[in-house]
């Protein structure tokens, strides 16, 4: 069992090292999209679904009233999430002097929210229903955006005639970096180097809310959330996949730094996690069971870790490494350099795999600087993994001051 079990070990370190690599193949494989001046004609509903975001909205707007892109062809679609501060005034008053074409819903008017799970879901179905374009864009109401943001999005569209563009987001942070802010933008570096590999690979269960373009057609083609609305979050990986089985060689990752959304990271560690188990709970909802099987391989990987380094310790305890300093007690240590070997070949081959990964997608998003304290993160995310992983499953979690599963 012993001997079983670190072959177990090797065999989990070595898959997850393939995975990283293939994952960076698969990006490099994915195009860069270079600057491009031509012109745009497609005309865009910007869907906007906000709670509660008083002191983020504002920003958005302006950066989206800012957008070097035809103020003709934009329509602007706030729902509004029956925010308990003062959301729903300062979207009216901000988009009331503008020349753009908008509307300001309030999700109360269309469903009885008493009732309700996926809050999010319905509002971006009541925006895709109040709209007749063609080509819709959601974003989070927290999030800002770059002046080139809109036709970079709209150029790739209408280059590929993609029923679904999935482009990147990023954190940022508006105070001085941390060793909790860095943790986090690494993150999400990497998760937009996964998201892009995974398209690529044909493995359409990544994407993000705060920055996904697709067709209305699609969308109703697909029932929209039909089926996959028993979960508050998944308004993105879920609906990938959906519209992916129309024709997956229509779902494209938009490799461009310019159609890059930037969020605010979280500033507190309750909050960090509740958005974490959220993301977690929605693993077993995945129709591509190789996506579960990947998360599972990582999951599982890590527990190894766990467990090796527990059981270094725990025999060094109990033996207190050479007890009476007899012959039996050097063949009972021997069974904690046997564990601290695996573990140590576990720890590089992460190590390596991860730095490989995030070396590269923190150098494609300028981000470089984020790895300072590499090490300490890496040794961090095996907890943090096993945690989220194991916990998120089971735990009733909270999204905008709701309790939500």
């Amino acid at each position: 069992m012993f001997t079983l079990w670190l072959i177990i070990s090797i065999c989990l370190a070595i898959a997850y090292f393939l995975l990283q690599l293939l994952f960076y193949y698969q990006w490099r494989q994915t195009e860069t999209i270079t600057n491009t001046e031509n012109s745009v004609n497609t005309s865009v509903a910007i869907i906007i679904p906000a709670r509660n975001e008083a002191q983020n909205i504002s920003n958005l707007l302006d950066a989206i009233l800012q957008q070097d892109f035809p103020k003709e062809l934009i329509e602007i679609i706030v729902v509004d999430d029956c925010s308990e501060d003062e959301t729903l005034a300062i979207v009216q008053q901000k988009l009331q002097q503008n020349t753009f074409a908008y509307k300001v819903l309030e999700l109360k008017n269309f469903i009885d929210v008493e009732h309700l799970n996926a809050y999010k879901k319905k509002a971006i179905s009541i925006g895709v229903e109040q709209t007749n374009q063609e080509l819709i864009i959601t974003t989070d109401a927290d999030c800002i955006v770059p002046k080139n943001w809109l036709k970079k999005i709209v150029q790739f569209y209408e280059s590929t005639n993609a029923n679904l563009i999935a482009s990147p987001v990023l954190l940022h942070s508006s105070t001085h970096f941390t060793f909790f802010s860095r943790f986090q933008i690494l993150d999400f570096c990497g998760m937009q180097l996964i998201t892009a590999a995974c398209i690529k690979s044909g493995i359409f269960n990544m994407g993000n809310g705060a920055n996904l373009a697709y067709k209305r057609s699609a969308f109703k083609q697909v029932n929209g959330y039909e089926g996959i609305n028993q979960k508050a979050s998944g308004d993105d990986m879920l609906l990938v996949y959906k519209i992916a089985q129309i024709d997956d060689n229509k779902v494209f990752f938009n490799k461009n730094i310019e159609a890059t959304t930037q969020t605010e990271i979280i500033h507190n560690l309750k909050s960090f996690l509740q958005q974490r188990f959220r993301w977690t709970s929605k693993a077993m909802d995945y129709q591509d069971k190789r996506m579960t099987m990947m998360l599972g391989l990582v999951l599982l990987f890590c527990v190894s870790m766990v467990v090796n380094f527990a059981m270094i310790i725990g025999i060094i305890l109990y033996y207190q490494i050479f007890p009476n300093h007899t012959i039996v007690g050097y063949l009972q240590f021997l069974s904690v350099l046997f564990f601290l070997i695996v573990f140590s070949f576990q720890f590089v081959l992460k190590t390596i795999a991860d730095y490989i990964l995030l070396n590269e997608a923190s150098s494609f998003f300028n981000e470089k600087r984020q790895l300072k304290g590499f090490i300490i993160s890496e040794i961090l995310h095996i907890a943090y993994i096993v945690y989220v992983g194991i916990v998120g499953n089971f735990v009733s979690v909270k999204w905008k001051d709701r309790a939500v599963k």
